[in-house]
């Protein structure tokens, strides 16, 4: 059962980010891709969200190989992406994708339906610090 959530959840993922990627111009409008299809994938399948942040340890042996395959994949996707918006040093961009999954995956102890409605602004926002920081309007 985790294996099938897990991998069903990944594979959802990967599959419309590279859709939504296909019809994003900028290195801008990719990265808000990025950031919207995590959104709008784990608001809509919060429980499923949970499972995949916290039982991937839990699995083992071939369902482990295959869902940590899936989610290598979605990494390399959203790590690519954000090389195109930030040009660094290797390790620069690798600490800013996990930097943008830690914020992004962590939603789920703050995310209120009725606070954070629209999705999209939400969106915005994350894209906006994550590419200015706090400081900038």
């Amino acid at each position: 059962m985790l294996y099938a959530i897990q991998q069903h959840a990944f594979s959802t993922l990967v599959q419309l980010l590279k859709e939504r990627l296909e019809q994003a111009d900028s290195p801008e409008d990719r990265l808000k891709a990025v950031i919207d299809n995590h959104f709008h994938f784990f608001v809509a399948n919060m429980d499923e969200f949970k499972v995949c942040v916290h039982e991937m340890e839990t699995l083992s042996g071939k369902y482990y190989r295959e869902v940590l395959k899936t989610r290598q994949e979605y990494f390399d996707l959203v790590r690519e992406t954000v090389n195109e918006s930030h040009r660094g040093s290797q390790y620069e961009i690798d600490t800013a994708t996990l930097f943008l999954f830690g914020s992004l995956n962590w939603s789920y102890m703050w995310y209120d339906a009725e606070k954070n409605a629209d999705i999209d602004k939400l969106s915005s926002h994350f894209l906006r610090v994550f590419l200015n920081g706090i400081n900038e309007h």
